[in-house]
């Protein structure tokens, strides 16, 4: 076998589950973000305040900007970034959210000149962002509720499975903790919804 043949050629994606490919797939990401912020039509959050592009966590993200016809560019920007490094975008998955004054306003969907058109939500439409749905704002009481739904249903499936104490242990805290964890400073819970957690977790 020649030195060629040994190597391994990635013409495009990365690999489920390989440690470096989070990494690659962050690094080549970071050439979008800086275009986006390059563009200079984000939303500016007060007079003379930070104008934000974009939210950038893995592979989701959103888009800001002050008016259609700016959102459409940083669209542009980011197709055109996404077809040069050969990325498909769910388009499928994505939603414009038209906000004035406050308040949600009516508008058309997105047509990006192709066979793809991105919907608008509505006031009651919610869509999912790092788990969280929302929509203007972040639906506390649906979502506290998911979020102990889950945690109750995996301390559950732990707590009867045949696992050692010292397997649950680790269940319990790389598994159920965790669904907790990433909602604090997210989500208000009281402190002592927070204990009660806790001290449900503590019976494993």
């Amino acid at each position: 076998m020649t030195a060629a043949e040994n190597h391994i050629r990635i013409r495009r994606g990365i690999f489920q589950g390989e440690s470096l490919s989070s990494i690659w797939f962050c690094l080549s990401l970071n050439a979008l973000s800086t275009l986006l912020e390059g563009s200079g039509k984000g939303f500016q959050l007060r007079k003379r305040g930070t104008k934000v592009t974009h939210l950038f966590y893995m592979d989701d993200f959103k888009l800001f900007a002050s008016s259609p016809f700016h959102l459409m560019e940083l669209l542009n920007i980011t197709c055109d970034f996404s077809n040069s490094i050969r990325m498909e975008l769910g388009t499928d998955k994505c939603a414009v959210l038209h906000v004035e004054r406050g308040r949600v306003a009516k508008s058309e969907g997105i047509d990006l000149s192709m066979p793809i058109n991105i919907k608008t939500l509505s006031e009651a439409d919610t869509y999912r962002y790092l788990v969280m749905s929302q929509n203007i704002g972040i639906d506390e009481a649906d979502m506290r509720q998911s979020i102990c739904d889950v945690f109750n249903a995996r301390l559950t499936k732990v707590f009867n499975s045949l696992l050692s104490g010292v397997n649950k242990t680790h269940a319990n805290n790389g598994w159920i903790i965790p669904v907790l964890m990433y909602t604090f400073g997210i989500l208000r819970w009281t402190q002592t919804e927070r204990t009660l957690w806790i001290d449900k977790s503590a019976l494993l």
